[in-house]
């Protein structure tokens, strides 16, 4: 292998991925009599499966854990302690979803009526498709209507909000503290940086990368690589960049200008006069 770091990671992956061992239905867990567990499936200490929920073989879901009514969770996934997964969401094959991590939790709609805000109620759900990873307190609203949806192969950091009616790509990156306002549309195989916000209702392109802590305003429809905020092509933003370090020595330097020209201007005045 030509790469020294894919065959460092082979070797880690082969001789010492961690096993996280759990056998077994606790029996402090509890499942519903309408919930199915499927075959080699463990379920941790305190674990929650409510009516018509449905897991799937070789699951395992860590303590205090809970699924609330109709939730499906495919083969082979992983759901470490203290997550929580409304009703109605759907998780794929060989999902992971760390501590902490919040799926189909309302989304943030209010309508005003006579001064006041009034909840607009939340009826989709998420689903989470195959091979998807999600990392500690992520939070993934639920759609108004239809699925928030994160597709196959997508990988998430730590601290991430995924806002209702929210499509993400397959095979997209997203860094910590990142925020996707509702019903914008990701495409496949992004790279977000970390704390990078878009507003709502935007498309991004596939095979778009943005740097940290860029702020995106409209939709991207070219792959590419930006960066800023606004949000600009990173080469154009760097530029920008540049002559923004350099505003100091610009303003020195025009008032430098600016003196020789009003000497220059004294000087022809004086041979006028003369």
């Amino acid at each position: 292998m030509s790469d020294p770091n894919k065959a460092f990671f082979k070797i880690i992956s082969t001789y010492f991925a961690p096993k996280f061992p759990l056998e077994g239905i606790d029996a402090t867990a509890f499942v519903h009599p309408s919930a199915s567990v499927g075959e080699n499936s463990a379920l941790g200490k305190n674990v929650v499966i409510s009516a018509g929920c449905k897991i799937g073989k070789n699951v395992k879901i860590f303590h205090n854990t809970v699924l609330l009514e109709n939730v499906e969770v495919s083969d082979d996934s992983l759901l470490f302690q203290n997550v929580s997964i409304r009703e109605e969401c759907k998780i794929g094959k060989r999902v992971i979803i760390h501590s902490g991590t919040v799926i189909g939790s309302d989304g943030f709609g209010y309508t005003m009526e006579n001064g006041a805000y009034v909840k607009i109620p939340q009826i989709g759900n998420v689903v989470i498709e195959d091979d998807v990873e999600l990392g500690s307190n992520v939070s993934v609203d639920r759609a108004a209507i239809g699925s928030t949806t994160i597709k196959q192969g997508t990988k998430i950091d730590n601290l991430v909000q995924i806002a209702h009616n929210v499509v993400v790509g397959e095979h997209t990156a997203i860094s910590g503290q990142c925020g996707i306002s509702g019903s914008t549309k990701v495409g496949k195989f992004c790279v977000f940086g970390g704390q990078v916000g878009l507003a709502g209702h935007l498309e991004i392109a596939d095979k778009v990368m943005i740097g940290a802590q860029s702020g995106v305003s409209k939709s991207v429809t070219k792959s590419g690589t930006y960066f800023g905020a606004p949000l600009k092509e990173i080469r154009e933003a760097f530029r920008q960049e540049g002559h923004i370090r350099n505003l100091e020595g610009y303003a020195k330097r025009i008032k430098e200008l600016e003196n020789k020209v009003a000497e220059l201007s004294e000087q022809i005045n004086k041979s006028l006069e003369r």
